[in-house]
């Protein structure tokens, strides 16, 4: 396995602004640690946008930003409100994450990795943790500190099995076939809508397993289903578990075979992001979720690079 991965002067994760031409760099950090953060993909106005559409969409269902004691209540009705994982389904009808998934920069940056411009893009959602430091319920009793709040913590996985050949993806179309993770390449992603310092909680993982996660795969079935693998407590995998910080506007790109997870939010802050992933056109049992363009918000303006993404046009 790799070393740790390195941070840059202020504590965050070396990343690749995507307005530089940097390919090479970006693959040869993503073929060493098995992820890469791309910079700059969404401005601050895009992110804070889409973060803003998370709460005014549910503010009619009496969740409020402004009043923590309306949030236990949401996220003890979503099915993976434990690992910060908002809603049971794909975001299809939300604008901003739609204008997220064919936004040119980000696109740009998914090529960069992949190598190769004739990209899919997912239907998936958002994952919000909430802060869980100086919280005032408005019951008389002062700010405190909720750690009953706080995602699962020493979470590691695989959302694959390498041996079986299955990945867990709900957000594209599944032809069923399966997967050679020796000659394919499968990746997961997520945009970061707020900086995501250590004690903000968020994603970790263990650097360079990517290139052991297979043979333990094999060795471990035991703690597998068909399409997921789960790294029991005690393991020494833990011992090499990196917190990954990550500014806002940026993209996080990660192999399917590397092991991570995320962790809790220590902080007064929101940690948001909206999970997003491309695939190739060619090459994998993945194809879009959605392409009829009849399917998604009238008022939702698809650009041309938005049909190919989307797969409502063949890219040329």
């Amino acid at each position: 396995m790799a070393c740790l991965a390195p941070l840059d002067g202020d504590g965050f994760v070396k990343s690749f602004p995507v307005a530089e031409d940097n390919a090479p760099e970006v693959r040869s950090f993503f073929n060493e640690f098995g992820f890469v953060v791309i910079s700059r993909v969404l401005t601050a106005e895009e992110c804070d946008a889409t973060f803003e559409e998370f709460w005014d969409w549910r503010e009619r269902d009496g969740l409020l930003r402004s009043n923590p004691a309306t949030w236990e209540p949401y996220w003890k009705n979503q099915r993976f409100g434990r690992l910060g994982i908002m809603g049971n389904f794909s975001d299809i009808h939300s604008l901003r994450q739609l204008s997220n998934r064919q936004n040119d920069q980000v696109h740009e940056a998914f090529a960069r990795v992949l190598g190769t411009h004739k990209l899919w893009v997912d239907h998936d959602r958002l994952g919000v943790m909430r802060p869980t430091v100086d919280i005032d319920l408005h019951d008389g009793d002062g700010p405190r500190i909720m750690e009953s709040w706080r995602t699962l913590s020493n979470w590691l996985h695989l959302d694959c099995n390498p041996t079986e050949g299955f990945a867990s993806i709900g957000s594209f179309a599944d032809s069923g076939s399966k997967i050679d993770f020796g000659k394919t390449l499968i990746i997961q992603g997520l945009l970061t809508l707020t900086d995501a310092t250590v004690v903000d909680g968020g994603f970790h993982c263990v650097p360079g397993s990517h290139n052991i996660s297979t043979d333990w795969a094999a060795n471990n079935q035991l703690h597998g289903t068909r399409n997921n693998m789960q790294v029991p407590q005690g393991d020494r995998l833990h011992e090499f578990v990196q917190q990954i910080p990550i500014r806002k506007g940026c993209l996080l790109v990660w192999n399917s075979l590397l092991f991570h997870g995320n962790h809790p939010n220590s902080s007064e802050r929101f940690r948001a992001v909206q999970y997003i992933r491309c695939m190739p056109t060619q090459g994998t049992p993945y194809s879009p979720l959605v392409s009829d363009a009849t399917m998604f918000p009238e008022e939702f303006k698809m650009s041309e690079r938005g049909m190919k993404l989307f797969g409502i046009s063949a890219w040329p």
